[in-house]
């Protein structure tokens, strides 16, 4: 091989960054779910229907982020099984199923919303508003590029 690196193998690269981040927001927020009796799957989608209600389930992955419907089926029958979320049918095609937050669904939002807020709040806490505003765009960007397959 050549004096070249091989950004594949390169921790610092942008893709290695963003999956490192994004356990220590999880890591730092774990605590908190661990003690509502919930994991970060479920978080999301509360989050989803917090939102908006009455979401199907493809929406609801769609929202959350969530690729894979057999998981999601199995979260969305856990937070059911907890009272956090309630079946409804849809109001124009009966076979389709939406859901929505129970009060108590409402109440564990609320709950952990500070501890959310606490933990982004920690992760950007001595960045300047220019540069949190640029990180935002950044990162908005980034997707938005992947998201068009612009990808070379």
């Amino acid at each position: 091989m050549t004096g070249k690196s091989n950004p594949a193998a390169n921790d610092d690269s942008i893709a290695y960054l963003l999956r490192d981040t994004y356990a220590a927001f999880v890591q730092a927020f774990e605590d908190d779910l661990e003690k509502a009796g919930i994991g970060l799957s479920l978080w999301f989608l509360l989050r989803a229907l917090a939102k908006e209600d009455l979401l199907s389930q493809k929406q609801l992955m769609q929202r959350a982020g969530l690729l894979l419907q057999p998981a999601t089926s199995a979260a969305l029958k856990r937070m059911e099984s907890l009272g956090l979320i309630l079946r409804h049918e849809d109001a124009v095609d009966r076979r389709k199923v939406r859901f929505a937050l129970t009060r108590q669904g409402h109440a564990l939002i609320r709950r952990l919303g500070p501890a959310a807020a606490a933990v982004r709040q920690d992760a950007v806490r001595d960045f300047t508003p220019e540069e949190f505003a640029q990180l935002r765009k950044f990162l908005q960007r980034m997707q938005s590029n992947l998201q068009a397959g612009e990808i070379t």
